[in-house]
């Protein structure tokens, strides 16, 4: 068996487990934990830290888990199905998402069930100075990251994994952190975060009522009183990760950070290759080294085609991307634009004497005006002989108020 070091970076504190990895499973060997702030620690106190770790513990993987204030997590729902293309939307939908430029994150992004716009992705980004950071210290103390994940997420997928397909609200507690999340069928539809141990009962109620959710599941500790009045289950030890193919185990060793090892190997593999070479040829006699002279420009010769067939190649993937950004911008833009046209259209329609107070529309289609008029019952005759309306109707009878009638008017947008 050999060690692998869980790093769990808390807010005011670390925490370390100790794994033992065997062929088919993991078991956990302990832990310990230190009052330091990573966030506020100098490197080299982090790295001689780790550096006594490894040396105590005798390992070279660590697998890194943040702390949710370091984690920023969006629910997009994105009118996409393919991975590819989801991925390139989000180039743009995180630029709106984020409090920074996006190119200041390292994000990873998994589907976790459908919406009415299509997928429903879960978006996980952190800042790329402090991923940085954690690889730095790390690498510094000679051992290797594996892994680096949200330790909330870890604890969010375990719960669903122990409840499938289930409804329920799950309490995360990482020291002064609260946060909530309600899962329908299997699938989180919301995370919230809250300041203290009151008010994450008087959350939790609200959101029990808002969405008829009964069951809770706690990770971590939370007031007795509270707990007792809130009603939880708790959820036991998850600090083994994920398998890779949860949902929720979204990785943010970037492949930009996987890239360049590997493009380190590929340059020590060249150079070993190349100084072969260079003896192997050294060796042979002149005709074999005219011979090999030859065959060098016949490979210089396929190489530059290759080369010139590959750009080809990169500039047809340039343009597919080009043209799925133009398409999915386009559409985004048709549907941001079409319910100002349809109140436009509305406001063009109704009488000076009608007033609409609310407004609503949704993706269907399916449009629900409210507001007062003299003669509220000439307004559906009005809409239906538009070209943009049909099935205007009354949703809700006329109410006399103030010499005004209010009425609740209910119709869809013509296909």
């Amino acid at each position: 068996m050999s060690n692998i070091l869980d790093i769990h970076i808390l807010r005011d504190r670390i925490r370390f487990s100790l794994v033992k990895k065997g062929l088919l499973n993991e078991e956990p060997a302990g832990g310990e934990e230190t009052s330091m702030s990573f966030s506020d620690a100098d490197e080299k106190d982090i790295t001689k830290l780790f550096s006594e770790l490894k040396d105590k513990h005798a390992v070279r993987e660590v697998r890194v888990f943040l702390p949710f204030f370091m984690c920023l997590l969006n629910i997009l729902d994105l009118p996409l199905k393919k991975k590819s293309d989801i991925e390139d939307a989000l180039q743009f939908e995180l630029g709106d998402a984020l409090p920074l430029p996006a190119d200041r994150y390292i994000s990873d992004f998994r589907p976790v069930g459908r919406s009415e716009a299509g997928t429903r992705v879960l978006v996980l980004s952190v800042m790329s100075e402090m991923i940085s950071k954690v690889v730095r210290s790390v690498n510094s103390s000679d051992m290797e990251v594996i892994s680096i994940r949200c330790g909330f997420l870890e604890q969010l997928g375990t719960a669903i994994g122990r409840n499938k397909k289930s409804n329920m609200i799950f309490i995360s507690v990482e020291g002064q952190d609260i946060v909530l999340s309600v899962i329908k069928d299997g699938e989180v539809i919301l995370i919230k975060k809250v300041t203290n141990d009151d008010n994450a009962a008087t959350a939790v109620t609200a959101l029990r009522d808002q969405h008829q959710v009964q069951q809770a599941v706690l990770a971590g500790v939370l007031d007795e009183s509270v707990k007792n009045s809130i009603g939880v289950s708790v959820l036991g030890d998850s600090r083994i990760p994920l398998p890779r193919s949860s949902s929720y185990a979204l990785e943010l060793l970037s492949s930009e950070i996987k890239a360049e090892y590997i493009a380190g190997l590929k340059r020590y593999a060249k150079m070993a290759l190349a100084l072969s070479a260079l003896f192997l040829v050294a060796g042979f006699t002149l005709p074999v080294y005219k011979n090999h002279s030859y065959l060098k420009g016949v490979e210089k010769k396929i190489s530059e085609i290759k080369d010139e067939a590959s750009g080809q190649i990169e500039k047809r993937k340039d343009l597919d991307i080009s043209r799925k950004r133009i398409e999915f911008l386009t559409a985004r833009q048709r549907k941001n634009d079409l319910p100002r046209k349809v109140l436009g259209e509305i406001t063009n329609a109704l009488p000076e004497d009608a007033w609409v107070i609310n407004f609503s529309m949704d993706e269907k289609g399916f449009i629900e005006l409210k507001g007062f008029s003299d003669d509220a019952s000439g307004i559906v005759e009005i809409l239906e002989g538009t070209d943009m309306f049909r099935n205007v109707g009354f949703s809700a009878p006329m109410v006399k108020s103030g010499g005004k009638t209010r009425y609740s008017i209910k119709m869809e947008l013509e296909k």
